[in-house]
C-alpha cells in the first residue's frame, strides 16, 4: 500500500513538535464538528421557530377569513327560511306602492349589514315581473340569467358555492356567496341569493400581517397586501407558505399565500452562524494554546512511556454468544418417541413423529422455497396430528387435481403457505361451531395449477363468518402487516401468509375469502408457478 508523504515529513518533527501536531488534529476535528453540528441545530430551532410564526399568521388569516365568510353562510341559511322573504317575491302586485309598501316590511336585509360590516350588499335576483329593482330585490334581467354563476345557481338547486364576480348594482368585482333559494312547502323557486364580502375587509387582513399576504379563490386572487403580489410568489427569493381552506357547506376551496423574503427568514439563523464560528474558533485558539504550554512542560520521554504502557495494557473484550443447536431438539424428540414405542405407545410415537417433521419445517423456512409436495406433506402431518386430537369429529381430504399432480416436485412455493389456512379453519371455523357431531367438521384441501398460477382452495364447514365479519378480514388483508387490528389479532396468521405472498410473488397474488356453501369459510391462496418469477425473488 502507497505510504502518504505527509508521515515520513511528520517522523522528522521533534517529538514534541509531534505532540503538538496530534492536539492540534485531535482538537480541530471534534471542535469544527461539534461546532458545525452546534451551528446546524440551533439554526434549524430558529428556522423552525419562523415558519412557526409564518404559519401562525397564515393561521391568523384564515381564522378571520372563516369567520367572516361564516357571517356570509349564516345570512344565506337564514334568508332560505325567511317566510316574509318568500311571501314578498311570491305576491303579485298591482301597483309600485303596494311593492314600495311590501318592501318597507322587510328589515331582514338592513339588519344584517347594520350588524355585520364586511357584508358589502345582499341582492336577490327575482324573477317576479311584478316586483321593481332596488338595492336588495332584483329582477333577473336575460343578461343576467346568461352569467355563469346564475346558470350554476339554478344547476345546483339550493347548495352553495362562492364566485368572483361583477355585481350589476355597484359595477364592480366582488366576492359573493351565491344560493339558490325556494320555497319549501311549495318547491316553487324564489330567487338566487348573492352575498357579497366587502374585498376591501379581506385586504385589510392582508396588510395587517407583517410580510405580504394574498387570499385566491380557486387560484383567482380576490384580495392582496399589495398588487404585485403574484410576481413575489414566482420570485425564487421569496419563500411562500400556503393554506388551503374549505369553508363547509360550501366546496369551492380558499388559498391563504404568505410571501417572505428568504434574506429576512434565514437572517436569524446566518448571524447565529457567525456567532456560533467565532466562539468555535476562538475556544480552539484558546485550547490549542494551553496545550502548547502543556506540552513544553511536561517532560516528552515520561509521556512517551507512559502512552506506550497504557497501549500495552488495552484488552479488545469479544462477545461471545452461542446459538441452541436445532439439532438438539430434533434428538431430544426422536428420544422421546423411540421411549414411546418401546412402551407400546404407537399413536403418541406417530404424533410425536408428525410434530418433528413439521417443526423441522419450521425452523429452516428461511431456506427459501420448498416443493410442493413437501408443504402438502407437513399439511398432511398437521392434519393426522388434529384427528388424533378430535377423532371422528372430523374429516379432511387433500385433493389434487390430476394434472397437477406430475408437476408436484416441479413447483416451488414458500414455505409454510398452506398449513396456516388449515389451521384457521380449525380455530377459528371448526372449534367454534356449536352441536359438532360425530363426522360433521370437515375440511377439504384442493389443489390445482391454473396457467402459471397455483391456486390452492381450504373450504371448512366451521363457524364461518357474517358479512359484517367477512369485510372487515377482507379490509385486513389489504392493510399492512403492522396495522393488523381485525378482531383484537385473530385471523393474524391469514393476513401474515397475505402479506408473504404479496411480498414475495408481487400485488397480483394473495388470499381470497368467500363463504363456503355448507356455511363455513372458504380461503382461495394463488401464487406464482412462472421459473422465473420464482428464480428472481429467490434471488432477491
Amino acid at each position: 500500500m502507497k505510504r502518504s508523504p505527509f508521515l515520513p515529513y511528520l517522523n522528522r518533527l521533534k517529538v514534541d513538535r509531534k505532540l503538538f501536531a496530534v492536539c492540534i488534529l485531535s482538537l480541530l476535528i471534534p471542535i469544527m464538528l461539534t461546532g458545525l453540528y452546534f451551528s446546524i441545530s440551533m439554526g434549524r430551532l430558529i428556522w423552525e421557530n419562523e415558519v412557526r410564526q409564518a404559519q401562525a399568521n397564515v393561521d391568523r388569516i384564515e381564522n378571520a377569513l372563516s369567520e367572516t365568510l361564516g357571517k356570509a353562510v349564516d345570512i344565506a341559511n337564514r334568508a332560505y327560511v325567511n317566510g316574509q322573504i318568500h311571501q314578498v317575491v311570491e305576491t303579485e302586485y298591482q301597483t309600485p306602492l303596494e311593492v314600495y309598501a311590501a318592501y318597507s316590511g322587510v328589515a331582514f336585509f338592513d339588519n344584517y349589514l347594520r350588524a355585520h360590516n364586511e357584508i358589502a350588499g345582499i341582492r336577490l335576483y327575482v324573477e317576479n315581473p311584478t316586483m321593481l329593482n332596488n338595492s336588495y330585490f332584483t329582477r333577473a334581467d336575460p343578461d343576467v340569467k346568461q352569467e355563469e354563476w346564475y346558470r350554476k345557481a339554478e344547476s345546483l338547486g339550493g347548495k352553495m358555492f362562492w364566485t368572483y364576480r361583477r355585481d350589476s348594482i355597484l359595477r364592480s368585482n366582488c366576492l359573493s356567496l351565491v344560493r339558490q333559494i325556494r320555497n319549501a312547502n311549495t318547491g316553487s323557486r324564489i330567487g338566487v341569493l348573492c352575498v357579497n364580502i366587502d374585498t376591501g375587509k379581506l385586504s385589510r387582513l392582508c396588510l395587517e400581517a407583517p410580510h405580504e399576504a394574498a387570499i385566491a379563490l380557486d387560484g383567482k386572487t380576490i384580495a392582496a397586501s399589495d398588487d404585485g403580489f403574484a410576481p413575489k410568489i414566482r420570485a425564487p427569493k421569496n419563500y411562500v407558505f400556503t393554506n388551503s381552506y374549505v369553508l363547509h357547506p360550501a366546496k369551492d376551496e380558499f388559498q391563504i399565500s404568505y410571501s417572505i423574503p428568504k434574506k429576512t427568514l434565514f437572517a436569524p439563523v446566518y448571524s447565529i452562524f457567525k456567532k456560533s464560528l467565532i466562539i468555535v474558533f476562538g475556544t480552539l485558539a484558546f485550547a490549542l494554546g494551553t496545550i502548547f504550554r502543556i506540552v513544553n512542560e511536561v517532560y516528552i520521554e515520561k509521556l512517551q512511556k507512559e502512552m506506550l504502557f497504557s497501549r500495552q495494557k488495552e484488552m479488545q473484550l469479544k462477545i461471545l454468544s452461542s446459538q441452541i443447536n436445532p439439532h438438539f431438539l430434533y434428538n431430544t424428540l426422536e428420544t422421546i418417541r423411540m421411549m414411546a414405542l418401546s412402551k407400546g405407545e404407537e399413536e403418541i410415537s406417530a404424533t410425536i413423529k408428525m410434530l418433528s417433521r413439521i417443526l423441522r419445517q419450521s425452523l429452516s423456512s428461511a431456506q427459501g422455497t420448498v416443493p410442493l409436495e413437501t408443504e402438502l406433506e407437513r399439511v398432511r402431518d398437521y392434519l393426522g396430528i388434529q384427528k388424533l386430537r378430535f377423532g371422528e369429529r372430523i374429516n379432511f381430504s387433500i385433493d389434487v387435481e390430476e394434472e397437477t399432480k406430475p408437476l408436484m416436485e416441479r413447483i416451488y412455493i414458500l414455505p409454510l403457505l398452506i398449513q396456516p389456512l388449515v389451521e384457521n379453519s380449525f380455530v377459528h371455523g371448526l372449534e367454534k361451531k356449536d352441536g359438532r357431531a360425530r363426522g360433521e367438521g370437515r375440511v377439504l384441501i384442493r389443489v390445482k395449477v391454473q396457467g402459471e398460477s397455483l391456486v390452492v382452495e381450504v373450504t371448512d364447514n366451521g363457524a364461518g363468518l357474517d358479512a359484517e365479519g367477512m369485510e372487515r378480514v377482507r379490509e385486513e388483508l389489504g392493510r399492512s402487516l403492522d396495522a393488523q387490528t381485525v378482531c383484537g389479532g385473530e385471523r393474524i396468521g391469514l393476513a401474515n401468509v397475505n402479506q408473504r405472498i404479496k411480498l414475495f410473488y408481487g400485488a397480483d397474488y394473495g388470499l381470497e375469502l368467500s363463504p363456503s356453501p355448507n356455511g363455513g369459510l372458504s380461503v382461495r391462496m394463488r401464487v406464482s408457478t412462472a421459473p422465473d418469477v420464482q428464480v428472481r425473488r429467490a434471488i432477491d
